[in-house]
């Protein structure tokens, strides 16, 4: 079983080598890469079988990102956020594959997912926790920005699919 483990790892590594905060390429572009593309594919497929090991890479990928800037900094660079969520957005693909997969099954023979280990689901819930927490805080300095101030620029948020607002001022 370890040499499955190893294609995992080498499949997620070929995608993280490719991130925005490693690659310096735009997010967009990124996704656009076909290697991106068909890697990923390989990995939500994967994770009918093998989404406890697929969720640990990940989660080891994302801890990577963050070591490359402190949680509670505020000015987090764009390329390092882009990384997390794209990382994210796999993580979520292979989580709602793996269930879909055993949902289909169940389906024909009643046959139920297979727990997470216990360790692995403590793991993601910190890692989920921390990037709560990013966002909380810097929806709190957004929140002390001057009025009509831009809260992100229009390149950083086209990949989340966020609109660009500006703050108004509030009525009293």
């Amino acid at each position: 079983m370890p040499s499955r483990a190893k294609l995992i790892g080498n499949l997620v590594h070929r995608v993280a080598v490719r991130l925005p905060y490693k690659s310096g390429r735009k997010l967009e572009v990124v996704e656009q890469d076909p290697i991106v593309k068909q890697t990923v594919a390989a990995i939500i497929e994967l994770s009918k079988f093998k989404l406890a090991t697929v969720a640990n890479t990940l989660g080891f990928v994302l801890e990577g990102i963050s070591k490359t800037h402190q949680i509670f900094e505020k000015n987090v660079p764009v390329d390092v956020m882009q990384s997390k969520l794209f990382v994210l957005r796999v993580l979520s693909a292979c989580m709602q594959h793996h269930w879909q997969f055993y949902k289909e099954q169940q389906k024909q023979s009643n046959i139920n997912p297979p727990a997470l280990d216990e360790a692995l689901v403590s793991f993601i819930l910190v890692l989920m926790s921390r990037y709560i927490t990013q966002y909380h805080l810097i929806e709190e300095t957004n929140s002390n920005l001057p009025i009509n101030a831009v809260i992100l620029d229009s390149d950083s948020v086209q990949a989340t699919g966020l609109r660009v607002t500006q703050r108004s001022k509030l009525q009293s």
